[in-house]
């Protein structure tokens, strides 16, 4: 039973939480442990690894999908059908399911840590970060579109909506980068 005790305390944390340390600020009694949030670091930095990870995974998938939307127009019919399903496929694929467990993370560590829900970074990240979701649904929407009946046209407005996507992420990085260090 003290081993497992002590597997279990490996796993969920990066330091001695002996020795004093900000990730650590539960109390230590033989044989029970007594503890909030603080304890649970390692699990929080895979929380925070999995959100990255299908953050950059959702963001490269969006922006590539809107970038090959805006050349499609260019192709012939026939070409512009088959990209058509190809696109469908990554975005249902790989976008969707990286979007919806981006946010679910998000939402996770939203709850999970303890943050100043005053905080104007955080607010500015949150509606930047739904104008995204906002972006990928007509994304998706303009996928379904063009993969029945091919484009007619120069493709300026999904060109307009790569753009819209690349500002809102440039936004979402100043706001969680240079605002969040400003307040700190």
């Amino acid at each position: 039973m003290r081993a497992a005790f002590f597997g279990f305390r490996k796993l969920f944390l990066i330091e001695n939480p002996l020795k004093s340390s900000p990730h650590f600020s539960g109390t230590w009694v033989e044989g029970s442990i007594s503890y909030d949030r603080g304890v649970f670091f390692g699990t929080m930095a895979y929380l925070k690894l999995l959100h990255v990870l299908f953050v950059f995974t959702w963001v490269g998938s969006l922006l590539s999908l809107t970038r090959m939307l805006g050349y499609q127009g260019k192709e012939t019919p026939e070409v512009q059908m088959r990209l058509g399903r190809i696109l469908k496929r990554i975005y249902f694929f790989v976008d969707l399911p990286s979007m919806i467990l981006a946010v679910t993370f998000g939402v996770i560590l939203l709850f999970v840590r303890e943050i100043d829900w005053k905080a104007p970074w955080l607010h500015m990240k949150l509606t930047l970060a739904f104008f995204f979701i906002v972006c990928d649904v007509i994304c998706g929407f303009q996928i379904v579109k063009v993969s029945r009946k091919p484009i007619v046209g120069r493709g300026i407005p999904y060109k307009i909506l790569h753009g819209v996507t690349a500002l809102l992420l440039i936004a979402i990085l100043f706001a969680i980068y240079i605002l969040k260090q400003k307040a700190a």
